[in-house]
């Protein structure tokens, strides 16, 4: 996207994604919302509507198949529930691995390693804050092998990718 800053930073342990996300944050003294990708998956589109809506919120993706990833259930535009992939099958909306977060989420960090998915998602979840974003794009899981190389042969196949 035109005009898009990107900025990066190596923590100094393993602080899982939330205890990363936190660190990038006071090391960049940030303020206000920024977008946070998952680096092993391909999303066509997504961020630009996900951007235009108020953070918290994450983007979901229907897939033919969600045993893979869990599911992710909505109401209006409300995330409800996060269903575990042991528990889930045939197709589903999930969780794209793309989200619209705001530095005050962070702000009591300890310094400790922290999950988005199993801590700050659910408190979110709870008090009822966690939007939802519907996104019509290819969603491909490239931090698995198989899917990794069909991504590379649609890549090879002059396939569109338009964000």
């Amino acid at each position: 996207m035109a005009g898009c800053q990107v900025r990066t930073v190596i923590e100094p342990r393993r602080l899982d994604t939330g205890g990363a996300i936190a660190y990038a944050v006071r090391q960049h003294n940030s303020f206000g919302s920024f977008l946070v990708v998952n680096a092993d998956t391909w999303l066509g589109s997504g961020i630009r509507a996900l951007s235009q809506t108020a953070a918290p919120a994450i983007a979901i993706v229907r897939v033919g198949n969600s045993d893979r990833y869990g599911t992710v259930k909505v109401a209006d535009d409300r995330v409800v529930e996060f269903i575990e992939k042991q528990n889930s099958s045939g197709p589903g909306s999930i969780n794209a691995g793309l989200y619209h977060l705001n530095v005050e989420l962070f702000s009591e960090w300890d310094g400790q390693p922290f999950s988005l998915e199993r801590d700050l998602f659910p408190r979110l979840l709870n008090e009822g804050s966690l939007r939802a974003v519907r996104v019509d794009s290819e969603f491909l899981d490239i931090g698995v092998p198989d899917d990794y190389f069909r991504f590379c042969n649609w890549v090879a196949a002059d396939k569109s990718l338009a964000l």
